[in-house]
């Protein structure tokens, strides 16, 4: 059975950052090289950015904008090792949802955590004003700091989701604050947990909003409020978080929003799981089937081997 990529790029573009979030490196290398084979590595590669600011923006610095494509794959394998810090995602999604207009995100908040989200609310309405200022402030850093802007203002200007770049901006200005010259790339975690095909099917794929939506009806639950349990007790599973504050807040506000406290949440996804996953591998059991030959195929070959087989197969046409 031959693959048409175009239909099946959702998934394997969830699935690659879902790898990384759990630290499943052979599967980072697996989807990552196979989607580039498949003419999507400019994809993974202007991606790649993103999934460094969202899941542990300290190591943006590193980040390869250019050069080959293995590149990019050794920067996200290094990405999938290492502890996870969440804060710029955190931040920048609270001050997306106030440039948005939801004063909610300010309750509680005493009025440093207001100061910041404020700043990236206005960073997006005023994009140029927010970089003119952070360079200005970075002088008078250290000079890995204004390097770490710099590579920031670059991952801006290639990205094109306002939430993404106020991720990045978050970024920008939280390593201003923060010691960005003691960020290690923390290797050393290699701490891994399972990454199933199946997680990919969430609601940034076609199938997995359809599975939602029944899911949603067959328990009476909000296709909102579902798909933001999904994401937080699913889909956002990392190997290791280090201590994000910002993280933190935003699934504590994200709950409150559809009036659930964690422990509530957890229930009900532990009581819906099963029924989610019954039907993915019933709506799209031949996608997993054609997935598993793709994995079957890569065997324990070096990975010029790997590639060539996985091209000769035609499993991207």
């Amino acid at each position: 059975m031959m693959i048409d990529y175009l239909s099946d790029k959702a998934f394997y573009r969830s699935l690659l950052q879902k790898a990384v979030r759990r630290g499943d490196t052979e599967l980072v290398d697996l989807v990552a090289n196979h989607m580039h084979l498949c003419g999507d590595g400019q994809w993974v590669r202007r991606r790649a950015s993103i999934i460094t600011f969202e899941e542990c923006y300290t190591m943006a610095i590193n980040i390869p904008f250019e050069g080959e494509f293995s590149d990019v794959v050794n920067h996200l394998l290094l990405l999938a090792e290492s502890a996870k810090h969440k804060n710029a995602s955190g931040l920048g999604t609270l001050g997306y949802a106030l440039y948005g207009g939801n004063q909610g995100v300010l309750e509680g908040l005493n009025p440093a955590e207001a100061y910041c989200i404020r700043l990236v609310a206005a960073a997006i309405q005023r994009p140029e004003n927010f970089w003119d200022w952070i360079f200005e402030r970075v002088k008078e850093l250290d000079i890995i700091n204004y390097f770490f802007v710099k590579v920031a203002k670059k991952a801006y200007c290639q990205t094109g989701f306002p939430w993404d770049k106020a991720i990045i901006q978050a970024g920008a200005y939280l390593s201003t604050v923060e010691e960005i010259s003691n960020f290690k790339k923390n290797s050393e975690v290699k701490q891994k947990n399972q990454c199933s095909p199946w997680i990919a099917f969430d609601k940034h794929t076609p199938q997995g909003r359809e599975v939602l939506k029944k899911t949603s009806n067959v328990y009476g639950i909000s296709y909102e409020k579902l798909s933001t349990i999904n994401f937080y007790y699913e889909s956002s599973i990392c190997n290791l978080v280090s201590p994000s504050a910002w993280w933190d807040k935003e699934i504590n506000w994200s709950l409150k929003r559809i009036n659930l406290g964690h422990s509530e949440a957890f229930k009900v996804w532990s009581e819906v799981k099963p029924f989610v996953t019954k039907n993915i591998e019933h709506e799209n059991g031949n996608l997993l089937f054609r997935f598993e030959q793709l994995k079957h195929r890569k065997g324990s070959t070096n990975l010029s081997k790997q590639l060539e087989l996985v091209n000769r197969s035609s499993l991207c046409f």
